[in-house]
């Protein structure tokens, strides 16, 4: 399943409200190193389909600003990991496969306790 762009309209529904697990792929339209990353995230969404959803969301769009500065980005891309809601994780700039595999296998062993013992974050 291939990584899902969304908007500030979506996040309710895709990431607080949202009881799976996610990471947030905050690129930006002009940055070298997004266009980079887009071909692995991509296979990274397939690899891990049914356990992790994949976002993509546009950090330069005016629409998302309020999105962006609550998650605290400073530069693209940033990889945030979300659990119910609640940031769990987060990977700044490019990196190569193995590596974003081994941080997201390492996120994805504290999700089930995440999981298990919280509620989705409301509005």
């Amino acid at each position: 399943m291939a990584a899902q762009t969304i908007t500030a309209r979506d996040w309710q529904a895709r990431v607080s409200g949202s009881g799976e697990p996610a990471v947030v792929n905050f690129g930006a339209e002009r940055c070298g190193f997004c266009k980079a990353l887009e071909p692995l995230y991509s296979r990274l969404a397939d690899h891990y389909a049914g356990r992790m959803r994949f976002l993509k969301m546009t950090a330069d769009d005016p629409q998302n600003q309020k999105i962006v500065q609550n998650a605290g980005i400073q530069g693209t891309p940033t990889l945030k990991f979300y659990c119910r809601g609640r940031e769990v994780g987060e990977h700044v700039g490019y990196a190569i496969e193995p590596v974003l595999r081994k941080k997201i296998d390492a996120v994805l062993e504290e999700m089930e306790s995440c999981l298990a013992n919280s509620t989705p974050v409301s509005k």
